[in-house]
Formats: structure tokens, C-alpha cells, sequence
């Protein structure tokens, strides 16, 4: 969900003659406090009298981007949390338009930080627009790093998919929980992290506590089953470094090597993390030929649709074992 587009001031008003509104408007923007006090005084409708957009001449100032303008009209007691038709307040038109001085301005005369607009709040906006300077002065006013948008997202998750690598680091400062969850897919911001291959956003997040081996209630995928997927060989490496596991399985019984059996770079990069576990579980048959891996290893059959409760339950399994050299090149199970 991206921030909305800017009216243009002139949208909104009737033609024949000027609303009350416009005429304040006109006449904060000469920075002429007296002229401005002559007007508001004549004004039938009041300072905050709106145009057929709702928009209030606060609304205009800030959409026009003009500091002056917004001060003089908050001096003279302009509502900043006045609604526009659309749901905009005036702090989250200047987050919008990425006005820095308006927005310390209106936050330092105690707009609301979390107001929401159109399912996001002024933080939401920030990150979508990539403005890590509004993003730690909303952060300073107290803004909720918790909020979720309409469709369940809080900032992290945002940050994560816009792939900003400071303003993750920042949310997470400010105590984002790295493992929370959506309710849509992905399920965490370490999962979107990894579908994307975002080295730097999976290394910060797992360095905040994010979870290695968190799993889908769903389809039982992990981290490092999506980071397979995307084929990141570095978030790959990175995930196997911090502790992922690689005997996991979707409930559709596929794991990370078979995701990864077209790869063969990954696959020896899986392999790899194998064999610091351990020597593979092997039998020999009399002529002394190695067989094929143990079935000891292999996941259990998927549940049916129906059985909601061993869906959730049968994720995957560990298996660890303990090998020993004990005729040369054979190895023996103990």
C-alpha cells in the first residue's frame, strides 16, 4: 500500500468565488500575520473551513510545502489534526511530501504521531518512502514501532521489503520484535529477507535476536527452505552460520536439497554443513559398495488436508548421529 498522491492546491474550490479557506490560504503565504489576523477575523467559516476535499488551508500549506505558511496558521489556531475527505491529517501529508521541517514543526506542537490515513500510520509512510531522518524523529515523538497497516504489517516488515538496511537497523534499535508475525505470506521479516536474498537485512535481524528457525505453521518452511529457494548462496551460508538447520521439511515433504538439487554450488554448500555435523549414515553390501543414504533420515509422509493437527505438528524432524572409522574406509553406525 503506497502513500497517496498530492492534491494540487487549486482542486477543490469553486469557481465563481474564493471559500474562506483559500482566501486564508492567499494570505498566509504573504508571511503578513496581519493581514492574515484581517481575514481570519472577516472569515464566516472559521480558519479551518474546508474545500470540497475536505482540505483545510493547514492542509494546503503543508501540501505546497510552505513552512511559513503552517506557521503562521498554527500560531492562529489551526486544527493540525484536521481531516481531509480522504483520511489525511496535515502531519501525514508532510511525512508524504517528505517535509522535514514541517513535520518537526507539527510533532513539536503535538500533532499525534500514530494518526492513521488510509490504513497506514506516519511511521508506515516514512519507511515506504525510504526517509530514515522522518522515521527517527517520528520514532523520538513516541511513535508505535508496533503499528500494523490494514493487511497486518508493521514498520520492520515494510523496512524488510524495501530492502533499507538503516531503517531496519533503527526499527529493531527502537525495539521492533524481529519475529513477529503476519498474518499473510511471508510470516516474518526474516522470511521476506530471505524470499529476497537481502544479505545485509538477514544479517541485521538475525544480530537483533531474529529467529534462525522459524517455522510456517502452514507449509512448514523455514528461513533457510526460503533462502534456498530464492538461490542465495550468501544468505545460504549466512543462515547455516548462525544455526539453521538443514533436516527440515515443508509439509509437501520437500527439503532444503531438494529444493536445491538444480544447484549444484548449493547443494555442495548444504552438503558441506553435512558434513561438519557428521559422516552421512551409510550401509555396505557385500561387495563392499556404498548404498544409498540411510532411510532413517527421510522425512514421514505429508499429512492429509484433513488432519489439521499433525499438519501443524509434522514440520520436520532432527536425526543426529555418532559415527566412528572402525575398518579403514568403512563407517559404522554406534
Amino acid at each position: 500500500m503506497e502513500p497517496s498522491q498530492v492534491t494540487p492546491i487549486e482542486e477543490g474550490w469553486e469557481e465563481m468565488e474564493q471559500s474562506w479557506a483559500e482566501r486564508i490560504f492567499n494570505t498566509a503565504t504573504s508571511s503578513q500575520p496581519e493581514a492574515l489576523d484581517a481575514v481570519i477575523s472577516q472569515a464566516d467559516e472559521g480558519i479551518d473551513a474546508q474545500n470540497s476535499y475536505g482540505l483545510t488551508a493547514l492542509h494546503l500549506a503543508v501540501l505546497n510545502r510552505n513552512e511559513t505558511a503552517t506557521e503562521v496558521l498554527w500560531s492562529y489556531g489551526a486544527d493540525i489534526e484536521a481531516l481531509a475527505t480522504d483520511g489525511r491529517r496535515p502531519l501525514y501529508m508532510a511525512v508524504e511530501g517528505r517535509c522535514v521541517e514541517i513535520v518537526q514543526a507539527l510533532l513539536s506542537h503535538s500533532a499525534v504521531p500514530d494518526a492513521e490515513a488510509q490504513g497506514l500510520t506516519p511511521l508506515h509512510a516514512a519507511v515506504l518512502k525510504d526517509d530514515l531522518e522522518i522515521c527517527s524523529m517520528l520514532l523520538g515523538y513516541r511513535a508505535d514501532v508496533s503499528a500494523r497497516t490494514s493487511d497486518g504489517r508493521e514498520p520492520l516488515f515494510l523496512a524488510v521489503k524495501k530492502g533499507n538496511p538503516n531503517i531496519v537497523k533503527l526499527l529493531l534499535e527502537c525495539h521492533a520484535d524481529p519475529d513477529s508475525i503476519c498474518a499473510e505470506d511471508p510470516p516474518t521479516a526474516l522470511h521476506l529477507a530471505c524470499d529476497n536474498g537481502s544479505l545485509d537485512v538477514i544479517e541485521i535481524l538475525l544480530e537483533h535476536g531474529a529467529s534462525v528457525n522459524s517455522l510456517r505453521e502452514m507449509d512448514g518452511g523455514t528461513p533457510l527452505l526460503r533462502a534456498v529457494a530464492s538461490g542465495s548462496l550468501d544468505a545460504v551460508k549466512l543462515l547455516l552460520q548462525r544455526g539453521a538447520k538443514t533436516l527440515i521439511w515443508g509439509t509437501d515433504g520437500q527439503s532444503v536439497f531438494d529444493l536445491a538439487k538444480e544447484n549444484d554450488e548449493m547443494l555442495q554448500i548444504l552438503e558441506g554443513e553435512m558434513i561438519l555435523l557428521g559422516p552421512r549414515i551409510r550401509n555396505f553390501d557385500e561387495a563392499g559398495e556404498a548404498e544409498q543414504r540411510s532411510p532413517e533420515l527421510k522425512p514421514p509422509p505429508p499429512p492429509t488436508e484433513s488432519d489439521r493437527d499433525k499438519a501443524v505438528a509434522c514440520h520436520g524432524f532432527d536425526a543426529i548421529t555418532v559415527d566412528f572409522f572402525t575398518t579403514g574406509e568403512h563407517e559404522k553406525l554406534v
